[in-house]
Formats: structure tokens, C-alpha cells, sequence
């Protein structure tokens, strides 16, 4: 994965250097009492359980896998595996996701539509009709619509290592600073994997819902989940970031994930929309660096009949819907792409050994 975030080079040479220094493999038997997470035995489901212990000594190897920090396996929406190669007190410790933000962005476009804040057909008209006040016609990006930007179709001119340090470190309105960007491409028609668009998505349902981003989320995904423990940076105008920046734990992490698998349902409650997540988890679209299918901030796996969320590190929610399956690996979030691991071979032995 070519995107890169910031970090010192001090910072960054300090990660690559604490990654070797990981737990020993003693199983994955989940650790109760924690949270309020469904705990269950890995030998109540047909599990290869094998195949399934040499996955977690695998990421627990710091020549295969040394940014690796934890693994959790779930089935039918229990937790039946886990182990954490940088250490059992991670399991509550909120970190970045990195890209893995971006999906969480999806799913608060589905809130909108769940909370009766967008029409599933708004999704394709043209900003100066979705939010005419902020997108007038004629205005920079008034074309462009929710499905191009969730897509990566706007067509501006966005390199993710160049760029994204600096909307990082930009002072004031990052929204116009992208709208303000040389367009390439007619919106809608070239996809560009870039840290903006999702940027400009957190902006419109900040719009749309008349609250901070940041709290659309918090009130329609993380309290209804129990989420209460994360960290979202923003810029300095107070927009958190769409595409990156969001730290939560592990096990909220597969709250997360949980939704995911469950096409919006929690708890008997629809948080986000059914339709949405559907069609978000399904192929709109081929990532132009890495040929994988791509859906609204999701990757797809169809050899796997699963889709993903994936964040720099190589870290994944990785779900396997029609199985009920779902696993969640996080990883050192500033490690350089040579040290990721084969987090895509980590996710087809995962499948192998979850689903017979």
C-alpha cells in the first residue's frame, strides 16, 4: 500500500525498532471480564483449530509479522480467539486505525440515512441541490456528488504522500483548501485513492446533521455501541479527519466490526442503514494502486466472499458476512510498508481456518 502518514523520522525509526519486542504465543483463549464483549470457545464452532493456532503464532513470528499487535477472531457475533503479540493491556487501549477511518466514515454516511438526515437517492445529486447554502451553483466542488467522493471519483488533484502531510498540518478551512485543488479528471470518472475525498465527506455530514463530525459518530455509532473511550484527531478547524486519525481499541474495534457484519443491526436497533452498508461492501469501483475492488471506503474480497476495511500497518476488520464471521488485526500504525506482513494472506488463512 503506497499511502504513507506522518511521523518523525526518529518516531518512525523508534517504531520499527519497539515492533520486535512482542509477547510469546500462549494461545487465544479470550480474556474475560473485560468489556461487555460475548465471550465463547473457539471448540463450540467447527473451526479448523490447527489451521487457526499456526494464524496466531504466525502473527505473533516479528520476522513475518513485526509490527503485529493483536488479532481477534469472532463467530456469529461471539468472540472465540484472541491474542495480542504487543501485549494483553492493548486489548483496551485505544490506537490508530489509520485508514481503517475512512470505513468508519462510510458508516456514518449510512447513519445520515438511517436518522432521516439523506435520501438514498441523494447520494447521486450534485452538491448545489444536496446542501445548496454551503455547495452554491457554480462553487468549487458544487458538482460533485456523495458518490463520487465515496468512491474516489472527484477527480482532484490529491497525492496521499505529498498532500496528506499537509492537510495535516494545514491552518484553516481544510474544506476549502480541497475544493480549491486543480481538478484532473471529470468527477465520476477516474478513481484516485486519496486522504481527501474522505475528508470532504466528514465536511458534508457535518453539513447535513448541523453537528461536529465527530459527534454525528459518537452519538449514532459509538454510544449505541458502548464506544466511549477514543480519540479522533482534527484539524484546525475542528473537522476531524475522514481518513485517518481515529484511535479506538481493539475490542471497539470489533464492536465496530460487529456492525459491519451485521449490516447496521445492534442490539435489535438499525444504526445505519441496511441498503447503504450493502451497497458500500459491494463493487463500485478498482483501487488504482492495488487492483483490489473497492465499494464506498471499503475493500472487496470476492475469492473470499468477504469485504474490508484497511488501515496503514496492514491493519484490517475483516468480514466474512454470509459466515458470521469477523476478525480484527491491528498493527504498528507508522510502520513502513515493507513491514506490514502478508496481511492479505493473513486474511485468506483466517477464511480457510473460520470457514470449512
Amino acid at each position: 500500500m503506497r499511502y504513507i502518514y506522518i511521523i518523525l523520522a526518529l518516531v518512525f525509526t523508534s517504531c520499527l525498532q519497539e515492533a520486535h519486542f512482542k509477547s510469546s504465543f500462549d494461545g487465544f483463549v479470550p480474556m474475560s471480564g473485560l468489556d461487555d464483549t460475548e465471550i465463547g470457545e473457539i471448540t463450540n464452532t467447527e473451526a479448523d483449530v490447527t489451521l487457526l493456532t499456526s494464524v496466531f503464532e504466525l502473527v505473533h513470528d516479528k520476522d513475518r509479522f513485526p509490527g503485529a499487535k493483536s488479532l481477534l477472531i469472532y463467530k456469529d457475533r461471539v468472540l472465540v480467539a484472541e491474542s495480542y503479540p504487543g501485549g494483553d493491556s492493548l486489548a483496551l487501549k485505544p490506537e490508530s486505525i489509520q485508514s481503517c477511518t475512512k470505513s468508519i466514515t462510510s458508516l456514518a454516511v449510512g447513519a445520515l440515512i438511517q436518522n432521516g438526515f439523506l435520501a438514498p437517492h441523494e447520494l447521486f445529486e450534485p452538491l448545489h441541490e444536496l446542501l445548496p447554502d454551503a455547495f452554491p451553483v457554480g462553487s468549487p466542488g458544487s458538482g460533485l456528488t456523495l458518490d463520487d467522493l465515496l468512491t474516489m471519483r472527484s477527480g482532484y488533484d490529491f497525492d496521499n504522500s505529498i498532500d496528506t502531510r499537509t492537510l495535516f498540518e494545514l491552518e484553516g478551512s481544510s474544506l476549502d483548501w480541497l475544493l480549491g485543488r486543480e481538478q484532473l479528471f471529470p468527477h465520476g470518472q477516474v478513481t484516485n485513492y486519496n486522504d481527501g475525498d474522505p475528508h470532504i465527506v466528514g465536511a458534508i455530514v457535518q453539513e447535513l446533521s448541523t453537528i461536529p463530525f465527530h459527534r454525528f459518530v459518537e452519538n449514532t455509532l459509538f454510544q449505541p455501541l458502548g464506544i466511549t473511550n477514543y480519540h479522533w484527531e482534527q484539524g484546525a478547524d475542528d473537522l476531524a479527519y475522514g481518513a485517518f486519525g481515529l484511535h479506538v481499541s481493539p475490542r471497539d474495534l470489533g464492536k465496530l466490526g460487529l456492525l459491519m457484519a451485521n449490516y447496521g443491526l445492534s442490539n435489535g436497533d438499525l444504526l445505519v442503514a441496511p441498503a447503504f452498508l450493502e451497497s458500500a461492501t459491494s463493487v463500485h469501483t478498482v483501487g488504482d494502486f492495488n487492483g483490489i475492488p473497492y465499494g464506498y471506503y471499503f475493500w472487496i474480497f470476492p475469492s473470499l466472499d468477504g469485504f474490508a476495511a484497511l488501515g496503514h500497518g496492514g491493519q484490517f476488520i475483516f468480514v466474512i458476512p454470509e459466515e458470521n464471521v469477523l476478525a480484527v488485526y491491528t498493527a504498528d500504525p507508522y510502520t513502513h510498508p515493507d513491514q506490514f506482513g502478508e496481511f492479505t494472506r493473513l486474511m485468506e488463512l483466517i477464511a480457510r481456518s473460520m470457514v470449512l
